[in-house]
């Protein structure tokens, strides 16, 4: 198989060395991403399967989860901590899979970055729909793989996604977004915070407390969408922070994208300053709604 067109450019923003300039980590034992592994969430039959396997006279039993790969970062101490899990955007990169688990762990949170590629063998591809049922079974087992552990607060977790990740994060986010998966537990997100999301493909209420920042210039998911969402959400729905960068463009958080490159015919920009002032809202929005570090 032929390595895809973004596989290409990521690679060459890892060789760049562009990831040196992502968020500042503290200069005293900074957080340390190890990787793990751990199952997808397990997917209900949909009805005609299920009527399917009962005239075979088969019990019905939902489709079991894949295994996945990811990183794992935590803070000093024994817990219990609040968490977050880590959506990628078209592919899994060393700043979605490891540096962003590290803040994370900074800022006082259990953080997994899930990716969802490897294991399955599977090339980037930024032409699918990103909100499928994969992605969003993903996050749940990374949900549930955090409910085990001693040191997290499973009552206090979260999800924070990057542009195909940020819109899986709006999809879960959903009223019906929950009914993808088998959830025995009832375990659910509390917060989520979505950077650049196809916010078109949402129309449903939202279930918990959202923080949006997307760039007024991104050409590849428009920020007007994401300004119809806020607008048009269901009275009963979760708060949502809607963030409008002027000058922005996709990509602005993810140094890979250095000065400016074009991907399927969109441009893609890492932005220092905006970057920074996002994580600076991401951060505060997460302790109010997580209880973490202000």
């Amino acid at each position: 198989m032929k390595p895809s067109i973004l596989g290409a450019i990521l690679g060459f923003g890892l060789a760049s060395g562009s990831w040196g300039q992502s968020p500042p980590l503290p200069s005293s034992a900074p957080p340390v991403a190890e990787k793990v592994e751990f199952e997808s969430a397990p997917r209900p039959l949909g009805r005609l399967m299920e009527q399917q396997a009962r005239a075979r006279g088969e019990d019905p039993r939902p489709t079991p989860g894949d295994r996945l790969q990811g990183y794992f970062a935590k803070p000093q101490g024994n817990g219990p901590f609040p968490a977050v899990v880590v959506l990628h955007g078209c592919g899994p990169t060393p700043y979605a899979q490891e540096t962003l688990p590290q803040v994370l762990a900074s800022w006082g949170y259990v953080a997994l970055s899930v990716d969802s590629l490897t294991t399955r063998k599977v090339e980037p591809n930024c032409t699918k729909d990103a909100a499928s049922v994969d992605r969003a079974s993903d996050a749940y087992g990374g949900l549930y793989y955090l409910a085990k552990l001693p040191l997290v607060d499973r009552n206090r977790v979260g999800v924070l996604g990057i542009s195909t990740g940020g819109s899986v994060v709006l999809s879960i986010a959903d009223s019906l977004g929950g009914s993808t998966v088998v959830n025995p537990e009832n375990l659910t997100f509390k917060a989520g915070v979505a950077y650049y999301p196809r916010c078109a493909i949402f129309s449903g209420k939202i279930m918990f407390p959202l923080l949006i920042m997307i760039g007024r210039n991104d050409q590849w998911h428009l920020a007007r969408a994401c300004e119809e969402l806020a607008a048009g959400r269901a009275n009963d729905s979760a708060a949502t922070d809607l963030v409008v960068y002027p000058d922005a463009h996709h990509g602005f958080v993810e140094p890979n994208w250095g000065t400016g490159q074009s991907v399927l015919g969109f441009r893609l920009e890492y932005e220092a300053k905006t970057a920074q002032d996002s994580f600076g809202r991401a951060k505060a929005f997460l302790a109010r709604n997580l209880g973490g570090s202000p």
